[in-house]
């Protein structure tokens, strides 16, 4: 489990992200992350891989200072070196009983082309490819689903299922709220730096369609105030 204990974090002294906020995450699930834009969703992955610190609070992996080292984390901007082939950005990841091949049946990419050459949905696959070798008890993906065509989105879907089913905590963000109430035993909803909702798998759809009219009232609302609709 891992537990996020009264945590505080500030880019702003005038506007916290988080105040105070306390909140859990389970082992053998897949545990999804959602909220508006700058809600603070990315920063909270950022915060428990260690990227940012937070001002006050602790972020513990089974009652321990979670460790880097435990973490396998796909940012939502993937980076690759220049002039690198697929084969040698695997490489980068150590774990010697990882079978690059067979893996490769299902994520089918070019591996001894480089990276440069590869599309969108491909530097994507590559990424997640990555990230599923390290084989840490943690997997963090922020907006995974972004770029990846209709099978690929299927394949990751089944994926994470099967993973979480083998023992991982699986972190994921996600603005795509139909296909996170299908994949998530929880969601979490960031509605104000103190408060989290937790959602249940069951309860998720309703909330998500009540969400969403709610938003899309305001938004036309704000649209024909701008626009002066007679």
């Amino acid at each position: 489990m891992i537990s996020i204990n009264n945590i505080s974090f500030y880019y702003n002294k005038e506007k916290p992200i988080f105040n105070n906020l306390s909140l859990s995450f389970e082992a053998n699930a897949i545990n999804g992350i959602v909220g508006l834009n700058g809600s603070g969703k990315s920063t909270l992955l950022n915060l428990i891989y260690k990227f940012l610190k937070p001002d006050s609070g602790e972020i513990l992996l089974n009652n321990a200072p979670i460790n880097r080292r435990d973490i396998a984390f796909l940012e939502s901007e993937n980076y690759f070196y220049p002039n690198t082939t697929g084969f040698e950005y695997l490489s980068l990841f150590s774990n010697r009983t990882f079978d690059i091949e067979k893996w490769n049946t299902l994520f089918n990419l070019p591996l001894n082309s480089l990276v440069t050459d590869y599309s969108v949905g491909m530097k994507k696959r590559l990424a997640i490819f990555g990230l599923i070798k390290q084989n840490k008890s943690v997997l963090m993906l922020d907006e995974p689903f972004n770029g990846l065509d209709i099978e690929s989105v299927a394949m990751l879907r089944e994926l994470l299922v099967i993973l979480a089913k083998q023992g991982k905590a699986i972190l994921l963000t996600s603005h795509l709220l139909p296909l996170m109430g299908e994949l998530c035993n929880l969601v979490f909803y960031i509605k104000s730096p103190n408060e989290v909702l937790t959602i249940s798998a069951d309860d998720f759809s309703h909330f998500a369609e009540k969400l969403l009219k709610s938003l899309g009232q305001l938004q036309r609302d704000e649209i024909l105030r701008v626009v002066d609709y007679k």
